[in-house]
């Protein structure tokens, strides 16, 4: 049975008639649908779930980073649970915890958002950290730590992660008025 689709696959026309092939490049769109209808699903939600895990590793390393110290001088350093780590230690976990329910429940807008501002407010804590070393420590000889380098990566990983999953939760909801078309 075959099945009407929204737009060619192969050159994305959408002025399609009723038969077999696109007018505009001749693609036989029967076989096309067939061919590109459940993988395309799938490859889709494979990508989603590769990013989700790619979201909850930027979190788990931003629990990391914030453990671990984010200054040293000579043989001493400083962990970053003794100061703004806490805010990427609570951050890595708020945006960890909602990558989890994304991979259980994966339909919600505002968990994305909250995982792109935890991000950004993890990233900005972490320049700001890196900027107060020229600032307040010009007499004292010491260097940001593995933890606030390893801080600011996952931040900044973590708003790329959430930017494409936005991206895809945008594609994903205009897909559902080209399937009604294609069901009908």
């Amino acid at each position: 049975m075959p099945v009407a689709i929204a737009s060619c696959p192969q050159c994305g026309s959408t002025d399609l008639e009723q038969g077999p092939f696109c007018p505009n490049c001749g693609t036989r769109l029967a076989q096309a649908t067939q061919a590109a209808g459940p993988r395309a699903d799938t490859a889709s939600q494979v990508s989603s779930r590769t990013v989700i895990w790619w979201a909850l590793a930027s979190a788990a390393f931003m629990i990391i980073g914030g453990l671990g110290p984010w200054a040293t001088a000579f043989t001493v350093s400083v962990s970053g649970t003794s100061g703004d780590g806490w805010f990427l230690i609570v951050g890595g976990l708020a945006a960890g915890a909602e990558a989890v329910r994304r991979m259980l429940a994966p339909r919600r807008l505002i968990g994305m958002i909250g995982m792109a501002v935890v991000g950004v407010v993890c990233a900005i804590v972490a320049i700001v950290d890196f900027g107060s070393f020229s600032d307040d420590l010009t007499d004292v000889v010491a260097d940001p730590g593995w933890g606030l380098y390893l801080s600011l990566i996952a931040s900044l990983s973590l708003c790329a992660a959430t930017t494409v999953l936005l991206v895809q939760h945008r594609r994903a909801s205009r897909m559902p008025a080209a399937r009604a078309t294609s069901a009908n």
